[in-house]
């Protein structure tokens, strides 16, 4: 509604006679301005940095030698071991302020030392423990 029927609309109300009053109506169009050198620029940027992005996610499954998920189920097996539970004993909720041991540890993700789960031509299990009890993980080895 424009400023001038809302006038016309308030005269009308208050009782006054009908008047002619002269409206400026006006129309608006969309007017649209094809650029065909921004489209193409616009696209090949974001083609480029897909590619670019492929190109860094396939370099870092074939270094790592297998992809990973980020899913629960995931996390939990990569976090079970017994060292870490004993060092979360008692505070398993993680609430918080963590205990300062707790705060001080320092972990790494890799083959778990001394967990005793060899098993035929099968190393040990992958998962987050303690520096000095976590082997780097070999290429395309064969981890539980």
């Amino acid at each position: 509604m424009s400023p001038n029927d809302t006038d016309t609309i308030t005269d009308v109300c208050s009782g006054t006679t009908n008047q002619t009053i002269p409206v400026n109506y006006f129309t608006t169009h969309n007017v649209y301005q094809y650029n065909s050198r921004n489209l193409i620029l616009s696209y090949s940027i974001a083609i480029g940095v897909t590619i670019f992005c492929i190109i860094i996610g396939t370099y870092a499954t074939i270094t790592n030698g297998v992809s990973h998920s980020s899913s629960f189920s995931a996390m939990i097996a990569t976090t079970r071991n017994p060292q870490l539970d004993r060092l979360v004993e008692g505070s398993s909720l993680g609430a918080l302020p963590l205990d300062r041991e707790m705060r001080k540890t320092r972990l790494k993700f890799g083959e778990l030392i001394g967990d005793g789960r060899r098993k035929g031509g099968v190393t040990g299990h992958v998962g987050f423990g303690f520096e000095d009890n976590v082997l780097n993980l070999r290429k395309n080895g064969k981890y539980m």
